[in-house]
């Protein structure tokens, strides 16, 4: 059913209802905004006595810019790089590697293998697996290298 709103008189009173509250809301803020700007004006602007003509303060205009500068966001500078906040770093020292051995002589049998290693300017006798010189342990023995370990490291050291 299609109702012809062009006589209906609750329509067009509650539009012009409508209407008159927009005019109401309108003007009251025109004249808020109107006074607060008049406000300002009278804080920045004086009136010259002798020859009636406006003037401008400028320390009341800077006073009133420099409480806008804090209202405006900050702009970074695309051409300064950003500055760079870094803790110091704590350094801590490296342990100091033991010096490795350099094999001295190896000898392979299926049996009993057993190797002779150099420790600077010390030298070994002959150690077989499980036997210790001056903290390094010989772990394993192959053909071509002996395994020896010292402080939970392990090194494999072959013939030159």
């Amino acid at each position: 059913m299609v109702r012809d709103i062009r006589n209906d008189k609750g329509f067009w009173t509650g539009y012009l209802l409508l209407l008159l509250v927009g005019v109401f809301l309108g003007l009251r803020s025109e004249r808020t905004v109107t006074a607060v700007l008049a406000a300002q004006n009278r804080d920045i602007r004086s009136t010259s006595p002798s020859t009636g003509s406006l003037d401008i303060q400028p320390a009341r205009l800077e006073f009133r810019d420099s409480l806008l500068v804090h209202t405006q966001p900050k702009v970074r500078d695309p051409f300064h790089p950003l500055p760079v906040k870094t803790k110091p770093r704590k350094v801590e020292p490296k342990p100091e590697l033991p010096e490795i051995p350099s094999l001295r002589a190896l000898l392979y049998d299926s049996v009993n293998p057993s190797a002779q290693i150099n420790i600077g300017s010390s030298k070994s006798g002959w150690l077989h697996e499980g036997e210790s010189f001056r903290g390094w342990t010989v772990i394993n023995i192959t053909p071509q290298s002996v395994w020896i370990s010292k402080e939970h490291r392990t090194y494999v050291i072959r013939q030159e």
